[in-house]
């Protein structure tokens, strides 16, 4: 099944207005959480790539599937995700909540990294 935006329950739109673009191939890409000097992206070996749309909802899908049989939490992680796409709140805020959300899901929590800016990995730990 294809992942989108209909089958996550999730809009496109902070995706959009985060610095996510269009790539040369046409592919949507990002610079996870800010611009390329953040240091936002995916680390491939000692090399960080910008993160794509496909990246992000795929993670979502994770976090979906993990929470089957706890909604809440996976509604808890969207309302997170929208609260940061209508600057209500900041990285460090949505750090913290992400951070409580995808406690003792060890492996969510590390990939949850690759979307932050080289600045904010410290309060992931």
């Amino acid at each position: 099944m294809k992942r989108t935006k209909d089958n996550l329950g999730v809009s496109s739109a902070p995706f959009k207005k985060r610095g996510y673009s269009r790539g040369e191939s046409g592919q949507a890409q990002a610079a996870a959480g800010g611009n390329k000097a953040d240091g936002g992206g995916v680390a491939t070996g000692s090399v960080r790539r910008r993160v794509t749309i496909d990246d992000a909802l795929s993670f979502t899908m994770k976090v979906k599937q993990t929470f089957e049989a706890q909604r809440e939490r996976y509604e808890a992680y969207l309302d997170v995700l929208k609260d940061y796409e209508e600057q209500r709140i900041g990285i460090p805020v949505v750090v913290a909540r992400v951070k409580e959300l995808l406690k003792g899901h060890d492996g969510l929590l590390a990939e949850f990294r690759f979307f932050m800016p080289d600045r904010y990995q410290g309060l992931l730990m």
